[in-house]
């Protein structure tokens, strides 16, 4: 038997190694080209981005998790898997072509019909390897899927780069997109020696179905009710206000949403490995928990406090009425990523019911967000989300605590010091960063070494367990390799 704690360790090494070594590529490749297009090209890009994504996630339909989680899936599983998969996406992407003249109609822009039908194939392409990604994902190998991922983020970015310069505007954003989808799928075929075989049972589909199905549902409702933002700005507003928001949401994903999903997904099939050992489960539950919020609190004080510079220098001052959005998306990182995680855990332990319920509940604070905050602007809408997720967040956490028998208190204990320690870097920030410098680029340095080195400082000051934790792991790995 494996030791679980190095099998972790390593999952989440390269986990994150694909999100932020990964990611800062793709970052590079988005500073690079934000600043040659228009925020009106991403503003068209954005108004597709909710009709592809719900035909990804019903192509995947909740069966990647389902085989993760599923303790004994076998060929059987994984065949019937892959050729629903790739039927429904087929179908999807056949759906998108006969229906894009409509959904071009309705923003008043023809090209809308050519660049649904071109983005529209990576719906299928993302089908062709969601069983090789779970097998990967099962067998807890996250360097191949870094390497892989690497390997796109290079191809796709610097075919973004190129085309953006060479001045195909919008189309750029596209193509960027479908390469990234190409080469991922041939990678993860290239190095996963699995193959389909002609195998489709239904007892298979319909037991994985009843796991899956809470997590389509789940996963269907989350891009519904955060991508409905796209359409609605629009609609209503300018393609540059769309654009505006896109790109501050494509920040926001990158550092939050990916830098989240990258532990959890990590985690997730070692805490599908304790299912059956509660007290052991409950131990890892909380010390996550703790290490996660000290990790992501720390990556949101520095993107929300140099978000301002990084605008205005790396982006240019064209971009600089995205900075508020900006600033209230990443609000949503001092929590989301405890939410995430909270839902991982129920889900890994096969609650995914009592996750999909969590999760509707924020569904309905969302809509009713919307229905609020829509007459109030593009940042209004933003707040809201944020507001709602908090709640879920609070929620999710007294549902995960309850069903582990962790004591709030032991929660709140372990919070206290990292959320104080974040409001001190904040305040000095603000009061005393702020001043010292006037050029961009030296404000942001200032920031990034300055809030760093006080968040360190401040941990060692108040013995913040977390802080220990991950400077033993790092001593202890470089001890091993010395």
């Amino acid at each position: 038997m494996f030791d679980l704690k190095e099998k972790t360790l390593q999952s989440l090494f390269w986990s994150y190694l694909d999100s932020f070594g990964i990611y800062f590529i793709k970052f590079i490749f988005s500073i690079l080209i934000a600043r040659a297009l228009a925020p009106a090209d991403y503003g068209v890009v954005g108004m597709i981005a909710i009709f592809i994504m719900i035909g990804q996630i019903l192509a995947e339909s909740g069966f990647a998790m389902a085989l993760i989680q599923k303790k004994d899936a076998n060929e059987t599983d994984y065949s019937t898997v892959f050729w629903f998969n790739l039927t429904v996406s087929v179908a999807i992407y056949l759906v998108l072509v006969l229906s894009a003249p409509a959904i071009a109609g309705f923003f008043r822009m023809p090209i809308l019909v050519s660049i649904i039908r071109v983005t529209g194939i990576s719906v299928v392409l993302n089908a062709l390897k969601i069983v090789h990604l779970s097998v990967l994902s099962k067998e807890m190998n996250f360097r191949k899927q870094a390497f892989i991922n690497f390997a796109a983020a290079m191809i796709s970015g610097l075919t973004g780069v190129v085309l953006a310069y060479k001045g195909f505007a919008v189309w750029a954003l596209v193509f960027q997109t479908l390469s990234g989808a190409i080469i991922t799928t041939i990678g993860f075929w290239m190095f996963n020696p699995w193959r389909p075989k002609l195998i489709f049972c239904l007892n298979s589909f319909k037991t994985l179905y009843r796991y899956g199905s809470k997590i389509f549902l789940q996963g269907i409702s989350d891009i519904v009710f955060t991508k409905i933002y796209f359409p609605l700005i629009g609609k209503h507003f300018s393609a540059a206000q769309l654009g505006y928001y896109s790109n501050a949401n494509r920040f926001y994903e990158v550092f939050i949403r990916q830098a989240s999903s990258a532990f959890c997904r990590a985690i997730f099939p070692s805490f599908a490995l304790l299912q059956d050992q509660k007290e052991r489960l409950k131990k890892n539950f909380v010390k996550t928990f703790g290490l996660l919020a000290y990790i992501m609190i720390f990556l949101t004080v520095i993107l929300i406090s140099t978000a301002k510079p990084f605008i205005s220098f790396f982006l240019t001052s064209k971009w600089l009425p995205a900075y508020p959005l900006m600033i209230a998306f990443f609000i949503e990182g001092f929590f989301f990523p405890l939410f995430l995680l909270n839902q991982n855990m129920l889900c890994s332990i096969g609650k995914s019911g009592l996750s999909l319920q969590v999760d509707l509940v924020k569904k309905v604070l969302t809509f009713v967000s919307i229905f609020i905050a829509f007459k109030f602007g593009v940042r209004a809408l933003i707040l809201g989300q944020v507001a709602s997720s908090f709640i879920s967040f609070l929620l999710s956490t007294i549902v995960s605590t309850k069903l582990l028998t962790v004591k709030k208190k032991e929660i709140a204990f372990q919070m206290f010091p990292i959320i104080a320690i974040a409001i001190t870097c904040i305040l000095f920030d603000q009061i005393i960063i702020n001043k010292l410098f006037e050029i961009d680029w030296m404000l942001l340095i200032a920031k990034v070494i300055f809030i760093s080195t006080l968040y360190v400082l401040l941990s060692l000051l108040f013995k913040v367990k977390e802080f220990r934790e991950i400077f033993a792991t790092v001593k202890q790995k470089l001890a091993t390799y010395s």
